[in-house]
């Protein structure tokens, strides 16, 4: 009996001791994390205004380099000088446009495949009713020459001659050039060190100052940059000095150009040689945590950029000086973000964007001869790295002559690097060698085309 009372003393002799020392742990992670925060905390708190600078850059450069992440995971990536690629559209049309009902209800079909290592290219055109082909029209391009196929009007191809089509297109030029994320990456990294550096801790000034966000109005900290002539006449020596120094970076460029190192550094030079120095403020409104909730860019007292966090969305305008000023208004609401481009002299475009889960754009046109309204939608999106397949849903309300038209477009799109079929022992005659009865075959296939289409009044021949 006492036995089992010593092995129960020490079994809970031993769980005491696992707690104390669990408990010790956890208050010394504890301690340590408190530490931290509270370090973070003073330094955010009593951060001098360069450092709130330097902060906001990166945190920019994060924001971006993110994006790019996000972005690059839904890019195709076919290499079109060594792999083929295949661009199909399918459509349908639907408006009350007098001019146009004889083509609603048809199935449209356009595709374009092209493989230019191999010099192949094809081109169609096609409309049926019902899966009735109405007709379909092809150009292709191989062995040096242009041949135009349509089964419905010619049972042979025709054949337009040699003509080296691929060497008017040369694309050898693209590869010279590269949006590839890390390249991207390495400009906006080395360029936001530049920036930083460039910065003079003697033009900075910082007041507290209360401004209207909203309907509300907040006290906050104004952290002013003064980029006056002689400041900046000295930043951008620096920041071209500094970027022609930089060999990773030239090499970055020159890729996302497609110049050379040299052409880079003389483009730099002669921008250094024409530019023009005037007064600039660049001021943030941060937080009790340095945390950016406005922003202003001010050449002399004129506001030319504004941006301002409301409710957890930002509104950001941009504008020029004088009577017919134009404007660019960006505003982030909850179901997207609503671009606004304004000429000053009438001419207006609304677009907004709409968010992940619903993908697309609306968009309202205004010239003040032309105006339309109207959106397109993506959907069913599927993502590959070779690899597209999606819907789209677009509509545009018009007014033409004092009426109102609904023009909308229903259809899918699918891009591959899929096999460029060609059949290159087609049976063609050379065009010039074409007879008359051959040449009325045609027109008589044509008229019959026309009819289907309720066009044969257009067809004056």
């Amino acid at each position: 009996m006492d036995e089992k009372k010593e092995e129960s003393t020490s079994v809970n002799q031993n769980l005491n001791k696992k707690r104390k020392w669990k408990f010790l742990v956890g208050g010394l992670l504890f301690v340590i994390a408190l530490a931290i925060g509270l370090f973070i905390g003073y330094n955010k708190l009593n951060a001098s205004p360069y450092t709130i600078y330097k902060d906001t850059i990166n945190n920019i450069y994060k924001k971006v380099s993110n994006a790019l992440k996000e972005s690059e995971k839904k890019a195709l990536d076919i290499d079109i000088l060594n792999e083929p690629i295949n661009i199909r559209v399918q459509a349908k049309l639907n408006t009350d446009m007098e001019e146009l009902k004889a083509f609603n209800d048809l199935n449209y079909e356009f595709s374009l495949g092209m493989d230019y290592k191999s010099n192949k290219g094809a081109l169609n055109l096609g409309i049926e009713d019902d899966n009735d082909p109405i007709i379909k029209l092809a150009l292709l391009l191989f062995n040096k020459k242009i041949v135009f196929k349509s089964d419905e009007l010619f049972s042979k191809g025709i054949d337009f001659g040699e003509e080296d089509a691929f060497k008017d297109i040369n694309l050898d030029e693209l590869s010279k050039v590269s949006y590839d994320r890390e390249t991207l990456d390495i400009i906006l990294t080395k360029m936001k060190t530049i920036v930083i550096n460039s910065l003079d801790r003697d033009k900075f000034k910082m007041t507290n100052e209360k401004i209207k966000l909203g309907d509300k109005e907040k006290k906050l900290k104004k952290v002013t940059y003064m980029l006056d002539e002689e400041n900046m006449e000295r930043t951008t020596k620096y920041v071209i000095e500094e970027m022609k120094k930089d060999d990773e970076l030239l090499e970055a460029l020159e890729k996302l150009l497609g110049i050379t190192k040299e052409e880079i550094k003389d483009d730099l030079d002669t921008n250094l040689d024409n530019a023009e120095y005037y007064n600039l403020n660049i001021v943030l409104y941060v937080d009790v945590l340095n945390n950016v909730i406005a922003a202003s860019l001010i050449e002399d007292d004129f506001e030319i950029a504004k941006y301002e966090v409301v409710d957890g969305l930002f509104k950001f305008s941009m504008e020029s000086d004088g009577s017919d000023a134009a404007k660019i208004i960006v505003n982030e609401e909850k179901d997207g973000i609503q671009v606004e481009f304004d000429d000053g002299e009438g001419d207006n475009l609304k677009l907004k964007f709409g968010k992940e889960d619903e993908q697309g754009v609306d968009f309202d046109i205004n010239t003040g001869k032309f105006k339309a309204k109207g959106y397109l939608k993506l959907n069913d999106q599927k993502y590959s790295k070779s690899k597209y397949a999606g819907n789209f849903d677009f509509k545009i309300e018009t007014t033409i002559d004092n009426k109102d038209y609904d023009i909308g477009l229903t259809g899918s799109i699918s891009i591959d690097n899929n096999k460029v079929n060609i059949d290159e022992d087609e049976d063609t005659v050379y065009y010039e060698d074409l007879n008359q009865n051959q040449m009325l075959e045609i027109i008589n296939n044509l008229k019959k085309v026309f009819d289907k289409l309720n066009l044969t009044d257009l067809l004056d021949i």
